[in-house]
């Protein structure tokens, strides 16, 4: 299964955007436009402008109304409201977990067990941010099955304001294959339909995941 699709890429320069934010390479103050996202992060127009919209949902930029300038303003980056967003989310999917036991399929469980062997291949190609990207797909299946649209959004979000950036610059490799034994565990309950273990380990991998007190 490839990983580096539209909506992948998305993801990618997205969480490139962030880090750069965090990392003090960009400020708040500077404008934005798709062109300048499509030079800066190697991208297409169409990704670029999905990004921007991404970001302009997630709270990170605002629009312009003098469009010449080049259509979007970085705003300034707030930790504690993106800290609090993180235990929500938290709540949040695991809610959508206990949701979408009942509505999961064959499919399902496919797509999931081939991101998990995507997330294995990568780790041992030494490639720890295709992995965390990976994961973050994973995740998202499970939620996307009960909450499409705005909520998903907003999920996408706060999986990204705080966890994707941890993840980059705390994550080991024994932390990456301990994640991709926790899927496959997961993956397994599913398969089995026990649905109390599978949501135990889920509460389980997601606290881990956030470095969450027991909820």
């Amino acid at each position: 299964m490839g990983f580096m699709n539209t909506s992948n890429k998305q993801d990618i320069v997205y969480q490139q955007f962030i880090k750069k934010l965090r990392d003090g390479v960009i400020y708040s103050g500077e404008i934005l436009s798709e062109r300048n996202i499509a030079r800066d992060f190697e991208c297409g127009r169409t990704v670029a402008k999905s990004v921007l919209n991404r970001l302009l949902t997630d709270g990170y930029i605002e629009e312009l109304d003098d469009k010449t300038a080049g259509g979007y303003v970085i705003l300034e980056y707030d930790e504690g409201a993106i800290k609090q967003g993180l235990q929500i989310r938290a709540l949040i999917e695991l809610w959508a977990a206990d949701k979408m036991f009942d509505l999961c399929d064959k499919d399902l469980i496919s797509r999931l067990k081939g991101f998990n062997d995507d997330i294995f291949r990568v780790i041992e190609n030494g490639n720890l941010d295709d992995a965390i990207t990976l994961n973050h797909a994973f995740h998202r299946l499970f939620w996307e099955m009960v909450c499409l649209g705005p909520l998903s959004r907003t999920l996408n979000g706060l999986f990204s304001d705080v966890v994707i950036d941890r993840l980059h610059s705390t994550v080991t490799q024994e932390m990456a294959l301990d994640a991709y034994e926790e899927h496959k565990a997961i993956i397994e309950a599913l398969e089995n339909g026990d649905k109390s273990k599978f949501l135990d380990l889920y509460r389980n991998h997601i606290l881990d995941s956030f470095s969450l007190e027991a909820m």
